[in-house]
């Protein structure tokens, strides 16, 4: 994605690494993205020596983070993130893995429908309101994974047509385990506004919902709404 810009692909996978986990050392690292732990050393010092990165040592092990005095160090942490997001979502979560190797790992996907000014959201019998969606499926992606969701839920046909980003929480009261929604938006090619999608066989109720109104509901998870505000 970044490799023509950083020389090469390790030191691509190093600085993406770092945005999301904020420090690292290389025999870790190498097991975790599945590359010669030699590469990824040659590659650290080539980083310390250009000023990216600093080294503090932990017992014998070098553990590396960004070098906070490096004068372009907004602007690399912006360009990260923006190719983080528009990373597929199944080289997203095998990023991720490396801190979630012994927590429970939930990731989910979302859809941002809209229309004419109405966002398309679920609840549940709670004061919680979400997206539609459901739990991510590695055997059919992100995209897959939503279109069989939304067709079990309420027999929709949809296209998506745009990768919004991602969400990813700790959950307060389950110290090992991490949730990541995936959001995406999409369009209902068999259902208009101000038809109500009826739930099949599943406890969801869907409705729509007024975007000029979206800070009267409680849109979980945190950051959601920031999000699909951005999108509307």
């Amino acid at each position: 994605m970044l490799e023509s810009l950083f020389g090469n692909q390790t030191v691509e996978k190093i600085l993406f690494y770092l945005s999301i986990h904020g420090t690292g050392y290389a025999n870790k690292i190498a097991v975790d993205l599945g590359m010669p732990v030699n590469a990824v050393q040659q590659q650290f010092q080539r980083l310390e020596k250009g000023g990216i990165v600093v080294c503090e040592y932990q017992g014998r092990t070098r553990n590396y983070t960004f070098n906070p005095d490096f004068a372009l160090l907004t602007e690399l942490q912006k360009l990260l993130s923006s190719g983080l997001r528009q990373m597929e979502q199944t080289e997203l979560a095998h990023y991720y893995r490396g801190t979630q190797e012994e927590a429970e790992w939930a990731p989910s996907v979302r859809a941002v429908i809209i229309q004419d000014g109405y966002l398309l959201v679920a609840t549940n019998g709670t004061t919680d309101t979400f997206l539609p969606g459901g739990a991510f499926l590695p055997e059919l992606g992100a995209e897959g994974s939503l279109r069989k969701h939304l067709a079990d839920q309420f027999q929709a046909r949809i296209r998506v047509t745009e990768k919004l980003g991602f969400i990813e929480q700790k959950q307060p009261m389950q110290e090992s385990r991490y949730d990541m929604d995936i959001v995406l938006r999409a369009e209902l090619q068999n259902f208009q506004y101000p038809d109500r999608p009826k739930g099949l066989g599943v406890r969801l109720d869907f409705y729509w919902h007024p975007i000029a109104k979206i800070d009267q509901m409680h849109l979980v998870p945190e950051g959601m709404t920031e999000l699909v505000l951005k999108a509307a």
